[in-house]
């Protein structure tokens, strides 16, 4: 289970969570706003044809197999001759490892059947949405400002048709702000001491059962 995405967003926005939820939203879209805009203006001073970080990997993958030795089975299909032998498919762009086939960019193996055939160019064989122009296509419309917010308290404040916060209690104790990660996370469980035995474990002195 991966929550990395989750975590990062709950992170970026963590100064937020203790608005009110109409604030909390409002704090939300301007700071997507911001941050589309500036990847928006990053964007722009880009110069090569895929993304920074993946033509990087590109070239980083495409060095380490410059010396392998690869052998044509026929006009689209190669082996690759490494530390173990694996086949290569160029016309399905399929790799007998399937890296390929999960990140739909070429990996070393598939790059050095690639430079063999020196038909194509290398960035024909890589999905289109890794490539600068996909990147600022998708800041290309970015988010309006919304005037006037004064205005639409005030509105708010004289309506009799608001919904008002429900009436809760708050609990006892220090709120968590962290979440607690599972076993299948890494995650650590909290250890006590057990006031019968003196160890520490996941008993206490109620919940242990060995004699004495």
């Amino acid at each position: 289970m991966a929550n990395s995405i989750a975590e990062s967003f709950n992170n970026w926005t963590r100064d937020l969570c203790e608005l009110p939820i109409f604030e909390m939203f409002e704090g939300l879209r301007v700071k997507v706003m911001e941050n589309m805009s500036e990847r928006k203006v990053a964007c722009k001073r880009w110069t090569t044809i895929l993304c920074p970080p993946m033509e990087a990997l590109l070239k980083k993958s495409m060095d380490i197999g410059r010396h392998w030795d690869v052998s044509m089975s026929s006009e689209t299909v190669f082996e690759v001759h490494s530390d173990k032998s694996v086949a290569v498919d160029l016309g399905n762009s399929t790799f007998s490892c399937r890296q390929w086939q999960i990140n739909s960019f070429p990996c070393s193996h598939a790059l050095a059947a690639i430079q063999k055939v020196g038909v194509e160019p290398v960035y024909s064989y890589i999905e289109p949405f890794y490539t600068c122009q996909s990147h600022m296509d998708s800041y290309a419309h970015g988010i309006h400002p919304i005037p006037n917010m004064e205005k639409f308290y005030e509105d708010a404040a004289s309506s009799t048709s608001v919904v008002k916060p429900p009436l809760v209690r708050r609990p006892s104790g220090r709120p968590k702000y962290v979440r607690m990660k599972s076993a299948a996370e890494e995650g650590t469980r909290r250890r006590i001491k057990c006031g019968r035995c003196g160890e520490l474990g996941r008993h206490n002195k109620i919940t242990y059962t060995a004699p004495i």
